[in-house]
């Protein structure tokens, strides 16, 4: 996402009431929204993959995140997130819950999501240069615990993949 695109600044009961540069809203750590994504497989796993996070430094993220534009659906953001990292077009989605902005979520409204590989598969885009693996709540839980060092803040947040698995029927 190119840092001149516009989000939307939150205000104190999470509505928006301004639009700022994305390099703006980060660097000043505003409040703004976030969507995350869990694709789990038949068997209640979800996709986690390796990229990029802030640099160089690669680690193990969520299935699909991204920050919602000013003016863009909570929805929408969630579809172009699935296209652009896992390469997935008009995935299903279950809205699970909102996690308020603080400093533990790098102040971004995380929008909770749940989606299942249909007919399609995970395709990601070359450019990604990302591999994934379906892992259980007990493995994401060894990895929490033993490699933290190794999972983006998105893993580390438990209440990101306790909405998840508990939203898991969809």
């Amino acid at each position: 996402m190119p840092e001149d695109e516009l989000l939307e600044v939150l205000d104190t009961y999470g509505r928006p009431f301004l639009f700022m540069p994305q390099r703006t809203v980060l660097r000043q750590k505003l409040p703004h929204r976030a969507v995350l994504i869990g694709l789990l497989d038949q068997e209640q796993k979800i996709y986690i993959h390796e990229q990029h996070w802030k640099g160089s430094r690669k680690l193990w993220d969520i299935s699909a995140a991204g920050l919602a534009l000013a003016g863009e659906s909570a929805e929408d953001c969630a579809r172009r997130a699935m296209w652009k990292t896992l390469g997935i077009r008009e995935p299903a989605l279950r809205l699970l819950g909102k996690i308020a902005p603080s400093q533990r979520t790098e102040w971004r409204q995380n929008i909770i999501f749940v989606s299942r590989p249909s007919r399609a598969l995970i395709n990601a885009p070359p450019e990604k240069d990302c591999s994934g693996i379906f892992v259980d709540q007990d493995e994401l839980a060894a990895l929490r615990r033993e490699m933290p060092e190794l999972l983006s803040p998105n893993l580390l947040l438990e209440a990101v993949t306790a909405l998840i698995w508990q939203g898991q029927a969809i």
